[in-house]
Order: C-alpha cells, then structure tokens, then sequence
C-alpha cells in the first residue's frame, strides 16, 4: 500500500506538472506557428511523452533535471575517503532480524519526532487512500480498454479471409518501400476491417488499405498512400503512440494530458505530410488524395488500427492548407526550430517540486575529490568532530520541507548522498551501534551512539556488516548504500542527532 501511495502522490505532481507544460507547448506552437515547420512543432509535443516517461526511468533521472532551491544550488561534494582499510561485508540483508532498542535517549527521540510516515499525504486527506485504489482501478481499465481494442483488431485480420492483391498494387508497394531504404519485411494487405489506409501492428507491422478503395484509388493515389504509411514506420510513430497512450493512461483523470496527447498525433500526421511533400513534386496531387480517401471512407466502419493516412477528420481542413502551402525547411528554419525545442524542454521538463522531496535524492554523482581520512573523535564530552560516512554528492540537504499538494511543513532530518547503489557507507565517528534493523519506511538503518550527547543514524542502506552492541572507530564500514524502504532511488540519508534532537549535519562535519 505504500508503494501504491507513493506512486499515486507522485503521479499528481507530474500530471499537475504535465497540465502546465501541455498550456505551455500550445502556448509556444500558437505564438510561432508560421515559424515553426511541422517537424518541430511534432518534436515539441514528444516533450510530454518524456515529462510524462522521466519518474519512471531508472536510476531516477528525474531528479536531475529539477528546478532547484538556492540551498540546493549550493549544493556541495563530498570528498572520498583515502587509505582506509578494506574489509570483507558479510550480507544480513535476508536474514538480520529486528531489534528493539529501549535506549531512553531513542524513546525521547521517538517522542519528540514522530516518524515520517505521520506526515505523509495519506494521513492527511481524508479518503486518500479510496482515492488510490480509484486511481488504480482507472488506470486499469483503460488500459483494459487499449488492449482489448488492439487484440480485437487482431483477431478480427486472423479471422478474415485473406483477399487477393493485384499484382501491380504489390509491385508498387515494393518498389517505394526498397526506395525508402527500408528492408524489413512491412506486409500489404487488403481488408475490410478499416475505412482507411492505416499502418498496424507493433511487432509486424502491416499496411492495410480497405478494399473499397482499391478499384478507386490510382497509382498516383496509391503511392501518396504509400508514402505516407511508410514514412510512419520511418519514423516508428506506432511505437510512440502505445508509449503515449499507456503513459496517459495513469493520468486518465487530467484532461489537459489527452489535450496534450491528441495536438502530439495531430502534428505527428501534419509531421509525416512533410516527409512525403519533401518527396512528391504534386502538392495538389497529394492533398486530393486525401481529400479523396475521406470522401470514400466515410460510409465505412471505421476501427483504430495505427497511424492512418487521415488522423483527425476535423483537422484535415488546417492538413490541406499546410499541404498546399508547404515549402521544403532551410537550415535557418532547423536552427531556429531546434532553439525553440532546447528552450521549451529546459522550461518545462524540469520538477518545480522534487527538490523538497528525500525520496527522490539519488541522482548521478559528480567526479568526486579527495581530501583527509577519518580522524579520531571525543566520546566523552560535547566537542565531537565527525567525517562524511560515504562518497557521493548532497542531493537533499537538513530544513523544514513543504508539501506540494498539502502544503504541510515537514522536517527532513538530514542531508541525501547520492551514488550508485554498493557504495561503501562508514561510520562517521567512534561509537556503539544501538539499532541495526529493516523498517518499512526506512528500510535498513543504522544508529550509532557516540557518547551521552551525540547519535548519527544512516538509512536505506542495502545491507549491513554490523549489528547491535558492535563497537566502531571512525571511518569502519558498517554497510552498503542502497534504495531500501520508502526510496526511488540509491542514497543514504544521513542524520546527527544532539540531545535527542535532530540538527544540520553540515554544521559538525569536518
């Protein structure tokens, strides 16, 4: 349920986020529509697909392109830790069992910060939670609903008898698709299962063109048609429209992302037009071909079958007059397309929110610097000196964070190191460890106590070498960094409690 919560919560962010963006793409293709040729005014629509794709790819590459605080831009490295002995981890990641620490300076602590989980968006909606599982059952029946329409087509072509094609029909077909440079095997076929020419099939692509049209379209017809199914698949326009149309799916609920997705297969076929006039000499030909396709087409069953030479119907009045108005692009137009495209991505992919958020802290870590090895600490009284117990780079730093749905004021109660998951985590100080377990929130953590005042706690590790009542010296290895608990991405959280409270671990890191 946790996860489910997480996902949901985030899925918000980007589809709030993704209604900003798709105001913004229309925003920009209205104020340089006679600037921009189709090709970049398809690319700028693609950009929601990646706004869209970016909290699902791994490695948590999200959390590199954010807009950032100016505390974050401070951020700072982490210097690597020399000439320290390397020893052997032993694994208790399956088979550590969880210890209850009844340690009173832990029970003040528990008392004084509530665990984080209290703070979360679910305890503070009513509902949330039905909300969730609403979302969820949406999300599924959508894409019940895509597939059962693409696995219906499918049967509906096994089921058909084949019809025979004339030969000159498949003559042509293979002499424009050879002069294309494509040589995969693209089938042709003639049906009944469409009303218009339409490229199918995600793994076996097939050009179905419906047999009505077959005895009234010429061979200049025939091969705009061509041109056009074709330059789809050059173009792998199916393999972006599943993308789209399952990525919306999780945002069933956004209006603004199907607005957004719709305009995305609009310039997409205003797109594809451009690809065959660069080709054609006939303007005039091709757009009659589509006009003489939609006039045959209209008294047929229409099923979605792909990418399809008409797209939208009620768009082929704004298709005709680019089509007819077309001029091949010059390299100043490609410039300048290209410029528009940088700066709407930068603008727009970026997360207003993700800076405030530890669960998103892993990013790639810069080349990191060497400096001085773990020095000797003071247990015994208030001047303690502590050393950063891992390499990487702060990604999230101590202070009070704000919700960005909520808008509840939470503590993050340490500073995010990012690396790559197996780095080396250290003790940061001398000390006795007083809790090595798993917490679901969490996940693996780590509390050393070095004297009466001072704690430091390491979380979501992906293992341990240490257990309770071990003993450590500066700079010992207790554990392996990871992506355990309430994490999307490999980090350690790493906190210094003083006097059961929690405080800036940036202030006493040496």
């Amino acid at each position: 349920m946790e996860l489910l919560t997480n996902l949901f919560e985030r899925t918000l962010i980007v589809s709030f986020e993704a209604a900003l963006m798709v105001l913004l793409l229309a925003l920009v293709t209205a104020a340089f529509r006679s600037k921009l040729v189709p090709m970049w005014k398809y690319a700028l629509w693609t950009l929601l697909i990646v706004k869209l794709l970016l909290p699902w790819l791994p490695g948590n590459i999200e959390s590199e392109l954010r807009w950032t605080s100016p505390l974050a831009g401070m951020e700072e490295r982490i210097f690597s830790i020399e000439n320290l002995e390397a020893s052997i981890i032993g694994s208790y990641a399956s088979d550590i069992s969880p210890i209850t620490h009844t340690n009173q300076a832990d029970s003040n602590l528990a008392q004084s910060h509530p665990p984080a989980s209290q703070e979360r968006l679910a305890m503070k909606i009513p509902g949330f939670q039905i909300a969730v599982f609403v979302w969820l059952a949406g999300t599924a029946a959508v894409l019940l609903y895509i597939t059962a329409g693409y696995l219906r087509m499918s049967v509906a072509l096994r089921r058909e008898t084949n019809i025979q094609i004339p030969a000159d029909l498949i003559a042509l077909f293979v002499r424009i698709r050879v002069d294309n440079g494509i040589l995969a095997k693209i089938r042709l076929r003639v049906t009944k299962q469409v009303s218009a020419p339409a490229l199918f099939g995600l793994f076996s692509p097939t050009v179905l063109i419906p047999e009505p049209m077959v005895k009234h379209l010429n061979a200049a017809d025939l091969e705009c048609v061509f041109l056009h199914e074709l330059s789809h698949y050059k173009r792998r326009d199916i393999m972006v429209n599943v993308a789209a149309t399952i990525l919306a799916s999780f945002h069933w609920f956004n209006p603004a992302v199907w607005y957004g997705l719709r305009n995305m297969r609009l310039h997409q076929e205003t797109a594809c037009d451009a690809s065959v006039l660069n080709v054609l000499t006939q303007k005039d030909t091709y757009a009659a071909c589509i006009l003489k396709i939609l006039e045959l087409g209209k008294f047929h069953r229409t099923v979605s079958a792909g990418a399809g030479i008409t797209g939208y119907k009620n768009q082929i009045a704004r298709r005709i007059v680019m089509i007819r108005n077309f001029q091949s692009p010059k390299k100043r137009a490609s410039f300048f397309g290209l410029l528009i495209l940088v700066l709407a991505a930068a603008l727009s992919l970026p997360s207003a929110f993700a800076s405030g958020n530890d669960k998103e802290a892993a990013q790639t870590p810069n080349e990191h610097i060497p400096v001085q090895t773990a020095v000797e600490t003071s247990p015994a009284n208030d001047d303690i000196r502590f050393v950063f117990p891992t390499t990487g780079k702060i990604a999230s730093r101590y202070g009070e964070r704000i919700h960005p749905i909520t808008h509840e004021k939470s503590l993050h109660e340490g500073i995010d190191i990012a690396n790559v998951e197996g780095t080396e985590i250290r003790a940061a100080a001398d000390g006795k460890v007083i809790k090595a377990e798993y917490d679901p929130e969490h996940g693996f953590i780590v509390i050393i106590e070095h004297n009466e005042i001072w704690q430091s706690e390491y979380r979501h590790l992906q293992q341990l070498s240490i257990t309770v009542g071990d003993e450590t010296k500066s700079g010992d290895l207790i554990g392996l960094m990871g992506s355990t608990g309430q994490s999307t991405g490999s980090h350690l959280h790493f906190s210094i409690i003083k006097d059961t409270n929690y405080v800036d671990p940036t202030d006493y890191l040496k």
